[in-house]
């Protein structure tokens, strides 16, 4: 299983938003950044700068690898991520309405910025999602999976 790295480890995304006319490596680069964990739990590696474009291309990722286990618990990994703007956090409203229904928990990785915790709760605020946390470790957003899931 997945020890949370990425297959697209080896690229380099810029700082910058990224759009529909980037190139093939590119969107197999973001789309390698949708990962199992493990056989219950998909991990997100964010970009550094997300556009509507690959919330939209991660989480249609996110609901293809999704359908193939079920139940299922997120990982979503944004200590690397910038904020991101009005555009995209509608997008991520509108996406996550689609896996509400599916994902049982969605834990965020902040590391302990206190900032992007506060930016998530916002952006979380305005969507259906029944139950997500925040933590500091990737271990740390397993084991409040794993206890959602295990009752």
């Amino acid at each position: 299983m997945n020890t949370g790295k990425n297959s697209s480890s080896e690229f380099v995304f810029e700082n910058r938003p990224y759009h529909e006319d980037c190139s093939e490596l590119v969107k197999e680069a973001i789309r390698n950044r949708v990962s199992f964990y493990d056989s219950q739990i998909l991990l997100i590696t964010e970009l550094p700068v997300s556009s509507t474009f690959t919330i939209d291309f991660l989480m249609n990722e996110v609901v293809r690898k999704g359908k193939t286990i079920g139940d299922y618990g997120l990982i979503i990994d944004v200590r690397q991520a910038q904020k991101p703007n009005a555009e995209t956090r509608r997008k991520i409203n509108e996406k996550f309405g689609i896996i509400c229904n599916d994902v049982m928990h969605v834990s965020f990785c902040t590391g302990k910025s206190r900032l992007l915790n506060t930016i998530v709760k916002f952006v979380m605020y305005h969507t259906s999602l029944k139950s997500y946390s925040f933590n500091s470790s990737l271990e740390d957003c397993v084991a409040d999976i794993k206890k959602v899931m295990n009752g």
